[in-house]
């Protein structure tokens, strides 16, 4: 049907971030949500993995999922008890333009359960066969309003206070400085007389809510240069088809962030063959297309390994098999990432440097020995201990009972460590990495601004840090860039996930960063736990905590408080460990 040339709204613009006013000229429902509450039927259930085939649009540019073949049982979904599945009303006789606008929006909250066959049916002829949904997402906060207004060309605009995007490969990047999204539809009549959207963006500006009910953050495992560890990268993918979604998100390639640290054992270039992920008796078979058949054994078993780890996290799949069309690649059991034991807590007190576990108590270095003066402990292997006494870095070997001095130049920030034996530490815009021979090195963060607080990941490859940005702080991370024998050399660049005044951070686990906000007058100060790529969560409140002590394994995390009291969190509350501590860490060795 050929759009009317009399009735034409102008053509459409872009979304875009800008502290704009919301327009209030054309009435319509105070909250889309609210809206989505009543106008969709929502429901959870167990469905059926037949009547998901095919279901849901693949978020990976490079990764093709399969459109033809026969007719299968393939990818069970692992997460139905959490898929909700919406319904929304097509057109209405008659509408005006701004309730066919208000309607599309709704028809998108609820595309991911048709694949946007109704939201489609809101647009007019070219736009509704070009018009690509699965490019990206602009999420809103549900706690606000997404308002439909006149444009000031005459067109129709859509503002909504931004929160996040979402890209193609499933990145998910926060918004910050109170910005909105902004989207500008032009409309048309259609031959019946019937106002239709003649021109959209790509994409789909969903809530928060919405958001979550159609995805669900994965983490994706690529190699470090060495190959000898896996380094998690966190996506968002559709909840439907689950596991077919994860795997073509991982073809897709390590975050840009990461590049310059990890890569993949899958050759650039390879989708999923023409049987996909099939998932049977938890057992996942991977169909890779024909480019992995002339990869070596070891990049085979490399190649295994990755997608093994991978959907691993999934609960429901325990071995994967890899497939490259009637070839079989390799096979592995999956490998879980469950929470482990942050380990033994080594603290200065009146005793001198003790590692405490359980009842047990073992004296490392007497006090007399020890001294005073001790602000900072991290353990780099079971016989190197770095303390920090005020401004300088000491090295103790625990068979000898020698200290060492490493460091001792001043303004230097809180020390810590990975599980690759190096320790680190902050000084003005620089953090500085130490081998257990005391070899310095030292690398520039990004944003070349002071540190405010930092800290390394478990696995050493990444840094969380915060520095001041206006009136607040900027809460990052980045990757650390390590030459063939694991020395670092630089850092990648920054990934901003929070945004608060900062007092402390620590690694909870592989993919949260716990923020420790700046207290109040009363001494009591926020806790929230904010991850690598997602929505952050407020999970506590904690009076007079001096420091965040890293364990950055167990999904908990544990503060000392002016008082030298050690106090881990259960829940929402805090549970008293051990006493009289001036400086702890938490050690695996």
């Amino acid at each position: 049907m050929r759009p009317s040339s009399s009735k034409r709204f102008p053509a459409a613009g872009r979304f875009f971030a800008a502290n704009l006013p919301v327009s209030a000229s054309l009435p319509v429902s105070a909250n889309l949500d609210a809206s989505l509450n009543s106008s969709l039927a929502s429901r959870r259930s167990l469905i059926k993995a037949s009547l998901l085939a095919g279901a849901g649009l693949g978020l990976g540019a490079c990764a093709k999922l399969p459109s033809s073949g026969p007719v299968r049982v393939a990818d069970h979904d692992v997460r139905q008890a959490d898929l909700v599945l919406q319904y929304a009303q097509g057109p209405v006789k008659g509408a005006s333009p701004t309730q066919i606008v208000e309607g599309f929006l709704l028809a998108c909250a609820a595309g991911y359960s048709d694949e946007f066959a109704t939201a489609r049916s809101f647009l007019l002829g070219q736009a509704a066969s070009s018009w690509r949904p699965d490019t990206q997402v602009w999420i809103y906060d549900s706690a606000g309003n997404a308002r439909v207004s006149d444009a000031s060309d005459g067109s129709l605009n859509v503002s909504a206070p931004a929160l996040a995007t979402l890209d193609a490969k499933g990145i998910y990047s926060v918004a910050f400085g109170g910005a909105n999204h902004e989207l500008t539809l032009s409309l048309a009549t259609d031959g019946a007389g019937q106002w239709r959207i003649a021109a959209l963006p790509d994409g789909v500006l969903l809530s928060a809510t919405s958001f979550q009910n159609a995805f669900v953050a994965q983490n994706l495992y690529f190699f470090n240069r060495t190959r000898t560890s896996l380094v998690p990268d966190r996506r968002w993918v559709l909840r439907r088809r689950l596991t077919t979604h994860v795997v073509s998100a991982l073809l897709t390639g390590p975050a840009p962030w990461l590049n310059q640290t990890l890569s993949s054992a899958i050759p650039d270039g390879v989708t999923l063959g023409g049987a996909g992920v099939e998932v049977s008796q938890a057992v996942a078979t991977v169909d890779l297309s024909s480019e992995v058949a002339n990869a070596s054994a070891n990049d085979k078993q490399a190649i295994v390994r990755q997608l093994a780890t991978t959907l691993g996290q999934l609960g429901s799949v325990n071995q994967v098999i890899v497939n490259c069309g009637s070839t079989v690649i390799g096979s592995s059991a999956t490998i879980r990432q469950g929470h482990r034991s942050p380990g033994a807590v080594v603290a200065s007190s009146a005793a001198g440097l003790v590692r405490l576990e359980g009842n047990n108590t073992k004296v490392l270095l007497d006090a007399g020995a020890l001294g005073e003066g001790i602000n900072g402990v991290a353990v780099a292997d079971a016989n190197t201990v770095y303390l920090q006494r005020n401004n300088a870095l000491e090295r103790l070997s625990v068979s000898t009972k020698t200290l060492t001095q490493v460091n001792g130049d001043t303004d230097l920030g809180a020390v810590c460590a990975d599980n690759l034996g190096w320790v680190w530490l902050c000084q003005g815009a620089n953090v500085l990495a130490y081998s257990t021979q005391g070899v310095r090195y030292t690398l520039a963060v990004p944003s070349n601004l002071p540190i405010a607080a930092f800290n390394v990941a478990s696995d050493g490859y990444r840094l969380a840090y915060a520095v001041a940005v206006g009136e607040s702080m900027r809460v990052s991370v980045c990757a650390v860039v390590r030459d063939d024998k694991g020395v670092p050399t630089g850092l990648g660049e920054a990934y901003s996930i929070y945004q608060t005044d900062v007092a402390a951070l620590s690694w909870v686990d592989e993919v949260t960063v716990a923020v420790l906000a700046k207290a109040n007058t009363a001494g009591v100060a926020q806790l929230a736990y904010a991850p690598v790529g997602g929505m952050v969560t407020d999970m506590t409140q904690v009076t007079n905590a001096e420091r965040l002590v890293s364990g950055k394994h167990g999904g908990q995390v544990s503060v000392l408080t002016d008082q030298g009291q050690l106090m881990v969190s259960s829940g929402a509350t805090w549970v008293p460990s051990y006493s009289g501590l001036k400086a702890a860490t938490y050690s695996r060795v």
